[in-house]
This record gives C-alpha cells, sequence and structure tokens, in this order.
C-alpha cells in the first residue's frame, strides 16, 4: 500500500494546498498559512519540496491600507531584476489600492504565470498591461466589481477553468463576454452568498440571465453558498431555470440550505450527479438523526441521485460542530 510520502509531487503539492485551504481566505491570517507550510517541509524529506514550492507562490497583498505585506514585497522585488527567472504564482489574494495596477503589470511584464486571482474589498480596473497575466489565470474569484479600460483586450482565449461571482458583482465585465467563447475550458461556476431576489432585479440574477445562463449547459461542477439565515424559498427566483439547463453536471456543492429545501433543488438537476456536498444548518442538532432517517429514502429517489458515488456532508447547529454526528453522516455511496 502506497503512503503519503511516496505520492507523486503534484499529488503532495495538492494535499498541502488543501490542508492550508482556510487561511488563503485574507491577509490577515497569511502568516498562520506559511508558518503551516513551513512546518510541513519539516514532516518529511520528500515534503520538503512541494511545501516550499507553495510557499513560494502563494501571496497576499493588501494596498487597501498602508500595512505592507513583506513576503509579496520582497517577491516584486526579486521580480523587478532582469536575471531573475519568473516563477508560476499559484494564488494572488488582492485588495486593491493605488499600487495595485503597477504590481500586476510588473507580474505581466516578468512574464508570471498567475493562476488564480481573489479579488476583494474595493473595486478594481485592469487595463492593457494586465491582459496577459488575466488571460493566463485558470481560477478568477471576484468580490467586488471589476472593469477594463477600452485599450484591455486578450490576443487569444483564456485559460479560465473556474469562475467564482460574489452577489455584490452587478455585472459581468465586458472582457468575460461572450463567456462560453472567450474561456472554452471554463466548467466551474462558485456562486457565493447568493442573496434572494424576488423582484428579478437582484445583482445574481442579472448575472445569471445576461452571461451565466449561457455557461450552463457546458458546467461540470456547481457551487452555491447560502446564507445561513432562514428564508423560504430563498433560492427559487433565477435557479429554476438555470439548473435545468446544467446538462453536464457531475458535481453540485451546496451550502446554508434547510433540509426542506435541499430535495426541490435535487430535484432540478437534469442529469445524475456523481459528487454531492452538502452543508446544513440546524437549529437543534439531535433533529439531524432524524431527520437522515426520514429524508434519505426520498432524496435518493430523485433521478438525478441514481449515479450518485460520494455525498460528503457537514452538520452544523447552535451547539457548532459535532464530530461524532458528522462521522456518522459521512456517506460513500459507491456501493
Amino acid at each position: 500500500m502506497a503512503v503519503i510520502q511516496d505520492l507523486p509531487p503534484e499529488l503532495l503539492i495538492r494535499i498541502l494546498e488543501l490542508h492550508v485551504a482556510e487561511w488563503m481566505g485574507s491577509a490577515p491570517a497569511w502568516a498562520t498559512l506559511r508558518a503551516r507550510l513551513s512546518h510541513l517541509a519539516l514532516v518529511a524529506r520528500s515534503w520538503k519540496g512541494p511545501a516550499q514550492e507553495l510557499l513560494i507562490s502563494l501571496f497576499s497583498t493588501d494596498n487597501s491600507t498602508s500595512v505592507s505585506i513583506p513576503v509579496f514585497d520582497r517577491f516584486l522585488h526579486l521580480m523587478s531584476s532582469p536575471n531573475v527567472d519568473p516563477r508560476c504564482m499559484r494564488r494572488l489574494v488582492l485588495l486593491p489600492g493605488a499600487s495595485s495596477s503597477s504590481q500586476l503589470a510588473l507580474l505581466a511584464q516578468r512574464n508570471v504565470k498567475l493562476q488564480e486571482l481573489r479579488i476583494f474589498i474595493s473595486p478594481i480596473t485592469f487595463t492593457a498591461r494586465h491582459a496577459k497575466l488575466i488571460q493566463r489565470l485558470r481560477r478568477l474569484e471576484m468580490n467586488v466589481p471589476v472593469s477594463a479600460d477600452s485599450f484591455f483586450y486578450f490576443s487569444s482565449k483564456m485559460s479560465l477553468e473556474t469562475l467564482s461571482v460574489s452577489p455584490f458583482i452587478s455585472e459581468l465585465p465586458f472582457f468575460l463576454f461572450p463567456l462560453s467563447e472567450v474561456a472554452p475550458m471554463l466548467t466551474r461556476l462558485e456562486l457565493t452568498r447568493v442573496e434572494p431576489d424576488h423582484s428579478g432585479t437582484g445583482p445574481i440574477r442579472a448575472a445569471l440571465d445576461i452571461g451565466l445562463q449561457q455557461l450552463a449547459p457546458r458546467l461540470r461542477s456547481l457551487t452555491l453558498q447560502f446564507p445561513w439565515s432562514v428564508f423560504d424559498e430563498r433560492w427559487g427566483w433565477s435557479l429554476k431555470s438555470f439548473l435545468p439547463a446544467c446538462t453536464s453536471l457531475v458535481a453540485l456543492e451546496v451550502e446554508g440550505l434547510s433540509p426542506a429545501e435541499l430535495f426541490p433543488m435535487l430535484a432540478l438537476v437534469p442529469n445524475q450527479l456523481q459528487l454531492l456536498q452538502t452543508h446544513t444548518f440546524f437549529a437543534d442538532l439531535e433533529l439531524a438523526v432524524d431527520w437522515t432517517m426520514e429524508c434519505f429514502a426520498t432524496i435518493f429517489d430523485l433521478p438525478s441521485m441514481a449515479q450518485l458515488k460520494r455525498w460528503r456532508m457537514t452538520i452544523a447547529g447552535n451547539y457548532g460542530h459535532d464530530p461524532t454526528l458528522q462521522s456518522a453522516l459521512d456517506k460513500d455511496v459507491s456501493d
């Protein structure tokens, strides 16, 4: 039996990346992330290379304040030298400010291959100097409005595979239209903190109707994150037309829906899922046990569940995460 030390470097990198994923979301947690990776590099000889590769390819910068991020500043200084070969940067968490444009331009000029860009706090406008960097992205996460000037254009198709959109985005930037043609490799969509909209004029509704609806038939993976607050039929607005159009979907992740809302949502999925991830909140964790006994049978009768290989569950409630209950609910349904 193979042990983790014997895995190929690319798999080790992914495993270590998942281990520190919870510290990747914000600049304040970046010191913890880097400390964790430093410790992981000491676990085994085979872990040293993958851990160090992550250390030199994951960055965060906060240009919205006067706070300096020394690690990223040193990286930019290194890249400013013409004698240094460009590196692959796996992820950049960007809080835009006055110096953001010049920083991104330097990365593009030095041919740094940035794989993932996550934008928070303040809107940003891309220029022609950034086009090459954005074109190579494999994942783009927009938590604030993103725009581009009239000189911004791509010389070829984007490498984008995953797009993450928050409700703070009123519309997709023009350089993503038409989405199916600009990013032919895009098969994963994440809609975060989805808010209800019964008027039909909300930001996510507009984004879905204008750009994302065209993407639906090509999607292989979809993540829907809802608020934890109780709201009847909170998902009923435009997902009723969007989900049935996702005819290639094999992986679905849903966070924040109650058990009563989960069934009708899965009933909208037109094809058979292979992976389902649900993050469910219960006001009383004891009710979770009763729900699993009563609702599993009806949910598994849905056509979308016929070929399901794995259902990963997370249960939360007033008393927080229950590890005993969680272990009982982790289901592998491959048999």
